[in-house]
C-alpha cells in the first residue's frame, strides 16, 4: 500500500491491548494460573477513601494482577537450583503479563494522573500513586485482581520489658545444645529478619553479619548503606536466632549462622505495603542476579497487622518464598487470651505461626489463639509454640534485655531451622514444616489444638525425624474464591446442557516416572551406558555406568564422538485432550572426577526416536550422587505435545555424556520424567435435556478462558453453550486528552490472520488452507494453526473457511465460518454461529439462528468484556435494530435476540466510510478505538485507499494503517485478510 499517512492521536494505541490482557499471547503455554475475575476489586475501606479524595489529590495503592506464577516443584533440587527456577518463573510471569498495564500507567503518568508507579515480580502487580479516577480505571482493567491501600497498620509483637531472670533456659528447653553437640550450630546458613533492623555494633551480632551490598535492605532509603535499628526490636529477635555467649551465657539458637536483614519500619516507626513487598522481593534475590544463590536460608517475621483478622495482602509473596525453600516463620501475635485472636500474616495459608510459652511449658497469656478463618499452613493455629517469656537477648548500644512475646518465640523456630539446615541443607519448605510438626512435644489437650498448636519446638526430635520422614509430596496451592458472577435467564437450543463443574483444577503432573527399556545409540564408542544400563530404571542406589565419555574431548551436545543412550517405555498416564504444559527430566547421577567439566545433554522424542528436540544440558556433575533437572513445568522443549506422543510406543529420552576429558566415567542411578498438563473440569451432575429457561455462567472475555466461580483456574475450561445475556462491560473509557505520535503504523505490526483463499503467505511451506491461522511477527510469516485436513490440530473438513477469529491463546480461541462446517464432536455449525475451541474440545458459543440471525451471516467477530461484537456479510439489520442496514456497521449482542448498533460505519454515519465499505475483520478495544479490515479496497477519510489485505486502526476520530499487507508481501488476491486478531 502506498499512501501518505497522517499523524494520529495516541489515545488507546498504547493501551489497545487492554482487551487481551489475560493470557500471554505466545505459542507456548502460559507458565501461570489465572485467578477468577472479581466483581468488587477495590478494598472497601479504600473505596470509601477514594470517594472523599479531593480532585488532584493522589493516594498510593497496591494492584495485584490475576496471573499467578506456576511455581515449579523443587523436589530433588539443590537449594541453588530451586531458587533460580522460582525467580525465573516469577519474573517470567511478571514480564509476560504486566506490559499492557505498564503502558496504561505510563500514559496516565504523562497526563499527570499517576505520579509514581513501580512493578513487582515477587507478587505479580504494582505499587501505584494516582488520583481516584485513575485508580477506578485500573480496577476496571480485566487483568486486575485486587486494589488495596498501601497504608497499613502493623506492629511488632513483643511485650514490655520484664525483670531480669536466670539466663537461657529457653535454649535448653528446645534442645538446641543437643544439635550443637552433634556439630550443627547453623554453620553454612544465612538467617534474615524482616523487622525494624539490626544494631550492627553489638558484639554478639557484628561478626555474624554476612556483609556486602546484598545483606541489608532499607526500602525507605533512609539508611541505605549498613544495618541500623532505631527501636531495638529487630536486634532482640536477631539475638535469639544467632547470638553468641559474649555476655557470659549462650543466648542464640544458631550461633554459627550469618545474618542479613530487611528493615520494614521507617524512622517514624510506620510502614507501607509497598515497602514490605519490596523487602520480600529483595530477600529472594538480594543482588538482583538469579544465578547467584544469595537468598537467606531462613526468614523470621516478628510483626503483624495491628489487630486480629484475615488479610491476604502478602500471601503471594509467602507462596513464592515457600516454593524457593524458605518457610515463612511468623510470630502468632499478642492478642490473646481469647479464642479466634489470630493475626495476619501469621494466619495466612503459607505462613508458619509460632505462639509463645513460658519456660515451664505454660501458654503465654497474650499469645494469640485459634481457630483462624484465614487458612494457615496446616489448618491449625498456631502451628507450634516456643519459649517467649523472659527471654534474655541483645539490645541497642551493646547491651542486653529481657523481653516477652511471640516476637521472641518465632526466632526460636527460625534459629532452629538454621540448625536443621546445617545438617540437611536442601530441605524444601514443606519438609522443614513437616519435621517441626511431626516432632513437636505435645502440650495441652492431646493432639493439635488452637492454643499450643501441634506442640512445643523440639530440635533434637526434628533432627532425628528427618531421615525417616515419608517421601515428600507437593503441597496444593491455596484455593481462591471469586465473587459470584451474576445469573441471567437464557433461552436454550436443543444442545444438551454441559455438566456442572465443581472445581477447575490447576495444572496436574504425572509425577516422576522411570523407564522400562533402554538402548545404546550411535555416537562415541557405540556402547552408551555399557555397564548395567537397566540400573537407571529406578532410584535404588544401583548405577548404570558409562566408562569414558566417548572418543573425542568436545563438550558440545551435537558432537557425534560422545557417548549416547536412550531410555523409553515410561508408561506415562496423560489424559487425552489435555494441554501439555511442560516436561522435566531428572537425572540422579555422579561422575568419577570433575576434570573436564562433565555434563549430560538431554533431548526428547515423540515419534520413537525418528526426530528429536533440541538438547538441554545439566550443570557440571559432582563426584557425589545428586539430582539434576532439565526442562520444567512450563517448558515444552519446542514441541506441541499430544498424549499419543507421550505414550510408551513413542516417547523416548536421549542422553549424551559430555566432557573435555574422554576418561570421565558417568554413573546414572535414575533417569525419570515428569509431565505437566492442564486437567479438564470435574463433573458432579449428569447432562440433562434443555428446558425453556435456565441459568448460565457469563461468557468468557477475550482475555482468558472462561473462569469458574471458585477454585484454582486453569486454561482448560468450558463456556456455557448458549447464554443469551451478558454482564455489562464496566471498563472505563480513557481520556481523550492524549499526546500525538508519528508514524501511524505500529512497529512490526504483529498480527494473527486467516486468508481469503488457499495460498500461503511468503515463506510459509506446507499445504495452504483458508481455514489456517497465520502469524506475522513483524518481519516473517508462519503458520500458527493448521485448522483443516489430514493431520491438522483441529481436524476440520477441508472445505472449512474461517472468516471470524478471536484468539485467547494457542489452544483457546473463537471461530466463525464462511459456510456450514461439520465440527468434530459438535456437529454442523452454520455461518451465523460462533464456536469456542477449548484445548481439544469444541462448544457452541453463539447460536445465530436461535438468536434471530438465521438470514444474516457473521463476517467479523470480536469478544471483549464477555460481549460479542460483530459485523454481518449483508445489508441486513439484526432483530430490534432500526435505521439503514450496512455490512460495515458493528453490532453487539445483548442476549437473546436483543442487539444494538455500536458503530455506524458508512454513509452519513459517524465514521463517514463509503456505502460500499464492508468490514470483514474486527478487533474492538472500546467504543471509539478498534481495528478493522475490509473485504475490498475502501476509501477511508483522511487516509485514502485501504486495501483488502490491510488493517486500519480507528483512534477516536483519526484513522491510521496498523498493518500494510502489500508492504509485507500479501500481494496476491487470495491473500486478502479474511479474519484477524492482534497479539
Amino acid at each position: 500500500m502506498k499512501l501518505l499517512r497522517s499523524s494520529v492521536i495516541l489515545a488507546l494505541l498504547l493501551v489497545s491491548f487492554l482487551g487481551p490482557l489475560g493470557i500471554a499471547r505466545a505459542n507456548s503455554q502460559p507458565s501461570y494460573r489465572l485467578l477468577p475475575a472479581r466483581e468488587n476489586k477495590i478494598d472497601a475501606a479504600l473505596n470509601t477513601r477514594l470517594s472523599s479524595l479531593q480532585p488532584g489529590t493522589m493516594t498510593t495503592v497496591i494492584v495485584q494482577l490475576r496471573q499467578r506464577a506456576n511455581l515449579p516443584d523443587g523436589r530433588g533440587l539443590k537449594r541453588r537450583d530451586r531458587l533460580s527456577r522460582i525467580i525465573q518463573s516469577l519474573k517470567g510471569t511478571a514480564d509476560g503479563t504486566q506490559g499492557p498495564v505498564k503502558l496504561f500507567l505510563k500514559l496516565r503518568n504523562k497526563q499527570g494522573r499517576v505520579s509514581d508507579y513501580s512493578s513487582f515480580w515477587v507478587f505479580n502487580g504494582f505499587s501505584v500513586t494516582a488520583d481516584a479516577a485513575t485508580i477506578q480505571e485500573i480496577a476496571a482493567l480485566p487483568d486486575v485482581y485486587s486494589v488495596t491501600p498501601d497504608g497499613i497498620d502493623i506492629t511488632t509483637v513483643s511485650s514490655a520489658d520484664l525483670a531480669l531472670s536466670n539466663p537461657e533456659p529457653n535454649i535448653n528447653l528446645i534442645n538446641a545444645p543437643s544439635l550443637w553437640a552433634l556439630g550443627y550450630t547453623g554453620q553454612g546458613t544465612v538467617i534474615a529478619n524482616v523487622d525494624s533492623g539490626v544494631d550492627l555494633t553489638h558484639p554478639e551480632l557484628s561478626a555474624r553479619w554476612r556483609g556486602g551490598t546484598n545483606s541489608w535492605f532499607d526500602p525507605f532509603g533512609q539508611h541505605p548503606n549498613s544495618p541500623i535499628d532505631l527501636s531495638g526490636h529487630g536486634t532482640w529477635t536477631m539475638g535469639v536466632m544467632l547470638g553468641g555467649d559474649a555476655g557470659g551465657t549462650s543466648i542464640g539458637v544458631a550461633p554459627g549462622a550469618q545474618w542479613i536483614a530487611a528493615r520494614i519500619f521507617n524512622d517514624q516507626g510506620s510502614s507501607t505495603a509497598t515497602a514490605i513487598h519490596q523487602a520480600y522481593q529483595w530477600l529472594l534475590d538480594p543482588d538482583n542476579d538469579p544465578t547467584t544463590a544469595d537468598a537467606p536460608d531462613v526468614v523470621n517475621n516478628s510483626w503483624a497487622f495491628s489487630a486480629p483478622g484475615c488479610n491476604l495482602e502478602f500471601e503471594p509473596d509467602l507462596q513464592a518464598m515457600r516454593a524457593a525453600g524458605l518457610l515463612p516463620v511468623f510470630a502468632a501475635g499478642n492478642y490473646g487470651p481469647s479464642a479466634s485472636t489470630s493475626a495476619s500474616p501469621a494466619n495466612n495459608p503459607s505462613a508458619f505461626a509460632v505462639g509463645a510459652i513460658t519456660n515451664s511449658n505454660s501458654i503465654y497469656s497474650l499469645s494469640s489463639r485459634g481457630p483462624s478463618t484465614c487458612g494457615g499452613s496446616t489448618g491449625v493455629f498456631p502451628e507450634l509454640v516456643a519459649p517467649g517469656v523472659n527471654i534474655n537477648t541483645t539490645d541497642l548500644n551493646a547491651s542486653y534485655t529481657i523481653q516477652s512475646g511471640t516476637s521472641l518465640s518465632a526466632p526460636h523456630v527460625a534459629g532452629g531451622l538454621a540448625l536443621l539446615l546445617s545438617a540437611y541443607p536442601n530441605l524444601s519448605a514443606s519438609q522443614q514444616e513437616n519435621a517441626l510438626i511431626a516432632s513437636a512435644a505435645d502440650l495441652g489437650i492431646a493432639g493439635p489444638d488452637d492454643v499450643y498448636g501441634y506442640g512445643r519446638l523440639d530440635l533434637l526430635a526434628a533432627y532425628q525425624y528427618i531421615p525417616s520422614a515419608p517421601t515428600e509430596t507437593p503441597s496444593p496451592l491455596p484455593t481462591f474464591t471469586a465473587t459470584a458472577t451474576e445469573t441471567a435467564t437464557a433461552t436454550l437450543t436443543d444442545t444438551p446442557i454441559p455438566p456442572t463443574a465443581t472445581s477447575t483444577p490447576g495444572p496436574s503432573d504425572t509425577g516422576w516416572q522411570g523407564p522400562g527399556a533402554q538402548a545404546a545409540i550411535s555416537g562415541g564408542d557405540g556402547n552408551g551406558y555399557e555397564v548395567s544400563p537397566t540400573n537407571a530404571f529406578a532410584s535404588d542406589g544401583l548405577f548404570a555406568v558409562d566408562n569414558n565419555s566417548g572418543t573425542t574431548t568436545s563438550t558440545l551436545c551435537t558432537d557425534s564422538g560422545k557417548d549416547r543412550h536412550k531410555f523409553y517405555n515410561y508408561n506415562l498416564v496423560v489424559p487425552a485432550g489435555t494441554m501439555i504444559q511442560g516436561i522435566q527430566v531428572r537425572l540422579d547421577a555422579k561422575v568419577d572426577s570433575t576434570v573436564g567439566a562433565p555434563k549430560v545433554c538431554v533431548s526428547l522424542s515423540g515419534d520413537h526416536g525418528a526426530t528429536w528436540s533440541a538438547w538441554k544440558m545439566t550443570p557440571t556433575l559432582e563426584t557425589t550422587l545428586a539430582s539434576y533437572i532439565v526442562g520444567g513445568a512450563s517448558d515444552t522443549w519446542g514441541n506441541n505435545w499430544t498424549a499419543d506422543q507421550l505414550s510408551s510406543a513413542n516417547f523416548q529420552i536421549r542422553v549424551q555424556d559430555n566432557a573435555s576429558d574422554i576418561t570421565r566415567d558417568f554413573s546414572l542411578d535414575w533417569i525419570a520424567v515428569d509431565v505437566f498438563f492442564a486437567s479438564s473440569v470435574t463433573s458432579t451432575n449428569t447432562p440433562v435435556s434443555p428446558t425453556a429457561a435456565s441459568t448460565f455462567t457469563p461468557m468468557p472475555t477475550n482475555t482468558t478462558p472462561p473462569p469458574t466461580a471458585s477454585g484454582t483456574p486453569t486454561a482448560t475450561v468450558q463456556p456455557s453453550d448458549t447464554p443469551t445475556s451478558i454482564p455489562t462491560n464496566t471498563a472505563t473509557a480513557l481520556a481523550s486528552s492524549t499526546p500525538t505520535i508519528t508514524p501511524t503504523s505500529s512497529p512490526g505490526s504483529p498480527l494473527y490472520f486467516s486468508t481469503l483463499g488457499n495460498t500461503n503467505p511468503p515463506g510459509v511451506s506446507g499445504t495452504a488452507d483458508d481455514a489456517d491461522i497465520y502469524f506475522f511477527d513483524g518481519s516473517t510469516f508462519s503458520r500458527s494453526l493448521d485448522a483443516s485436513g489430514t493431520g491438522s490440530l483441529l481436524a476440520l473438513p477441508s472445505g472449512a473457511n474461517v472468516d471470524g477469529f478471536d484468539r485467547v491463546d494457542a489452544t483457546h480461541f473463537y471461530l466463525s465460518f464462511a459456510g456450514s462446517v461439520a465440527v468434530p464432536g459438535l456437529g454442523t455449525v452454520d455461518d451465523e454461529d460462533v464456536v469456542f475451541y477449548n484445548a481439544g474440545t469444541w462448544s457452541l458459543f453463539f447460536d445465530g439462528s436461535v438468536n434471530g440471525l438465521a438470514s444474516t451471516d457473521l463476517d467479523a467477530i470480536s469478544i471483549v468484556g464477555g460481549k460479542l461484537y460483530f459485523s454481518t456479510d449483508t445489508n441486513t439489520l439484526p432483530p430490534g435494530v432500526s435505521g439503514s442496514a450496512d455490512d460495515a456497521d458493528i453490532y453487539v449482542w445483548n442476549g437473546g435476540s436483543s442487539y444494538t448498533r455500536v458503530v455506524d460505519a458508512s454513509g452519513s454515519g459517524s465514521l463517514g466510510l463509503a456505502s460500499s465499505a464492508d468490514v470483514d475483520g474486527l478487533v474492538r478495544v472500546d467504543a471509539t478505538h478498534f481495528y478493522v479490515s475490509f473485504n475490498a479496497d475502501t476509501t477511508v477519510p483522511g487516509l485514502g485507499a485501504v486495501q483488502d489485505e490491510d488493517v486500519a486502526y480507528y483512534n477516536g476520530g483519526t484513522w491510521s494503517v496498523y498493518f500494510d499487507g502489500t508492504a509485507k508481501g500479501l500481494t496476491a488476491s487470495n491473500l486478502d485478510l479474511d479474519a484477524f486478531d492482534l497479539p
